[in-house]
């Protein structure tokens, strides 16, 4: 069996989920990746983007894996552990795009190409989106849902 894995929220980490579900935006996180070559913003998926990405997998363009991965990708910032001057990619919504599977095709060659030289590089960055942000999210909405003191535990400042 696999090993649970037991998801600690922060108090700040909680307060920028609460502002995102008031301000009615998606909630974002950014993690060092490879020891910190990189770092990732992912952004939490509206709901108009997820349908997007599901009629991208149901026409076998790409695995849900890889689309939801792409598709959540906000922000890859480098560090200066590179030795150069990479600019940051910034990557808008899917929702903005009207060809939206070549945008993700677009972005998975841009992301090979200069982030992601390797297979086992691409995978170190699923490894945590899969293993971080999503179980993440899981848990605050686990706790919004289920903790009655959820939300007046909050200190909004």
């Amino acid at each position: 069996m696999g090993k649970e894995t037991t998801i600690v929220v922060d108090e700040e980490t909680r307060v920028e989920f609460l502002k995102c579900l008031v301000e009615g935006r998606p909630f974002s996180k950014r993690y060092p990746v490879l020891g910190g070559l990189y770092f990732i913003t992912f952004r939490e998926l509206t709901l108009a983007e997820a349908s997007m990405v599901s009629a991208l997998v149901n026409k076998n363009k790409i695995s849900q894996p890889d689309a939801m991965f792409l598709a959540s990708i906000a922000k890859i910032e480098f560090s200066d552990k590179l030795g150069d001057d990479k600019e940051d990619l910034v990557y808008d919504s899917i929702a903005n795009f009207t060809d939206m599977p070549e945008i993700l095709l677009e972005r998975l060659a841009t992301l090979s190409e200069i982030v992601f030289p390797t297979i086992n590089q691409f995978l170190a960055a699923q490894e945590v989106f899969r293993g971080q942000f999503l179980p993440l999210l899981h848990e605050l909405y686990r706790s919004a849902k289920e903790d009655p003191d959820f939300f007046s535990k909050m200190k909004l400042t």
